[in-house]
């Protein structure tokens, strides 16, 4: 991908994995397993790629859910994923453009 892009569509790629956490979270907030622990809330982390952009991963929190927590990153995370996504459009419809002029 070029530039803008791909660093944009790293952002969507952090964003739709914190809102698969957070909403796995949420879903999972009264269950148990099968020894009658609760279940353990799953935290997003994000590392810089050297190439630019970056990755996330989910690992286990070692806490339960806490619901006054959830929902802001419920929130944070959709903001995230659209204006990313916003940023993407944009670059393409100027690549597109800078296309077109070329001809």
């Amino acid at each position: 991908m070029i530039g803008a892009m791909g660093i944009a569509a790293s952002g969507i790629s952090v964003a739709n994995t914190w809102l698969a956490v957070t909403a796995n979270n949420i879903a999972n907030a009264d269950s148990v397993d099968a020894n009658g622990n609760p279940y353990q809330a799953q935290v997003s982390t994000v590392a810089a790629n050297p190439a630019g952009g970056a990755s996330a991963t989910s690992i286990n929190s070692g806490q339960g859910v806490d619901l006054a927590t959830e929902m802001p990153n419920l929130m944070m995370a959709t903001d995230a994923y659209a204006l990313n996504l916003a940023v993407f459009a944009r670059a393409q419809d100027t690549y597109a453009s800078i296309v077109a002029m070329a001809r």
